[in-house]
């Protein structure tokens, strides 16, 4: 399922391939993101760490499986696991989406504020950070736009409405 979002000029899928087929992960590795992102909100999984990590190791083409990885050390308070494979991802991918989202959001969490508009470009725009993509992925644009207002509220630098 896919929307037409005319106010940026983009569409947006619902669809649960896309990203995968975007960064050309097999069918049988993005047929395993649901269950992998079930088992990292379980947090009495304690395996996911250790399944990640190999399947990071027979897959280090495959950004989402960093992402994943990061997600699950957060959730389970291993910060600097978590920062370590987060900047080891923008390292890798550097196009990855998911990585500069979550690279922002680290900066955010450590108050360096400052750093993420090299990450995120100075208007926040998702269209100028992956200008030759015109359509994205629902969660992308969620969590795009997540961190921009995170990061806007931080430096307190929304632009409010005239009133009167």
């Amino acid at each position: 399922m896919g929307y037409n979002f005319k106010p940026l000029g983009i569409k947006i899928t619902e669809d649960p391939t896309f990203t995968g087929n975007l960064y050309g992960v097999s069918n049988n590795i993005v047929g395993k993101f649901q269950e992998i992102r079930d088992r990292i909100e379980k947090l009495k999984d304690k395996r996911i760490i250790g399944e990640l990590i190999n399947l990071i190791d027979e897959h280090p083409e495959v950004p989402m499986l960093k992402n994943y990885l990061a997600i699950a050390y957060t959730l389970r308070k291993m910060d600097n696991e978590s920062k370590e494979i987060v900047l080891q991802t923008v390292i890798d991918h550097p196009d990855y989406l998911f990585g500069k989202i979550a690279l922002a959001n680290l900066y955010i969490d450590e108050k360096r504020y400052s750093e993420v508009p090299a990450i995120l470009g100075n208007e926040m725009d998702i269209r100028k950070i992956c200008p030759d993509r015109k359509t994205f992925h629902l969660s992308e644009m969620v969590n795009f736009y997540k961190v921009a207002v995170r990061y806007f509220a931080a430096v307190k630098d929304f632009i409010m409405p005239a009133t009167g």
